[in-house]
């Protein structure tokens, strides 16, 4: 891999993901071919090739780099007003999970992604908080499918125009569980609106 610091790697990076995004838009994951990105991206296949393994691999990274910013917006106690203005500030987060959401491979697949990067970050919280479950992991699975369903319906509801009231209701059934989410109010809610 490329140092990430430097600014050609990071031109490379962003066109290499622009070229993706465009071909998404334009046909299935499964017709793109590295060929068609390098291509779209002006970039030789080899250049490609120096920052990913495939267009797997880097399916993969986006989905992960999507995932942890929707969790994020989720599972980081973000007031409901930080969760609509991160969506308004980058615009693109949405359609481009909508896009990722649509990859289902057995070498890419969005939602098992996801799950496996949520269900990491509930293993996390549990353990930091001390909790001892002798299925802690299939607890974190089951926390992470819920949290996906969520995330799933804020990325096919682009218009926000149900995420207060989902946010809300999501914190409080993890508020119930006694685990992280959204720092938001009814409250807080009624004002955003």
């Amino acid at each position: 891999m490329q140092n990430s610091s430097d600014l050609r790697v990071r031109k490379t990076h962003r066109a290499i993901t622009n070229a993706f995004y465009a071909l998404l838009r334009e046909q299935s994951f499964e017709t793109i071919s590295v060929r068609q990105l390098a291509s779209r991206a002006e970039i030789g296949q080899s250049t490609f090739y120096n920052h990913y393994q495939d267009k797997y691999a880097l399916a993969c990274a986006l989905i992960e780099e999507t995932t942890e910013q929707l969790t994020a917006l989720f599972l980081n106690r973000c007031p409901i007003n930080l969760v609509v203005s991160s969506c308004q500030e980058n615009p693109d987060l949405l359609p481009h999970a909508k896009l990722l959401s649509n990859i289902n491979t057995a070498e890419a697949s969005f939602q098992q992604i996801a799950i496996q990067h949520i269900t990491c970050l509930f293993q996390r919280d549990l353990s930091r908080r001390g909790i001892k479950l002798t299925c802690s992991l299939a607890v974190s699975q089951h926390l992470a499918v819920l949290t996906y369903s969520f995330i799933s319906q804020l990325i096919n509801d682009q218009a926000l125009t149900n995420l207060p009231v989902q946010v809300n209701e999501f914190n409080q059934v993890l508020a119930t569980l006694g685990l992280p989410g959204p720092a938001t109010t009814t409250k807080t809610i009624n004002h955003q609106l």
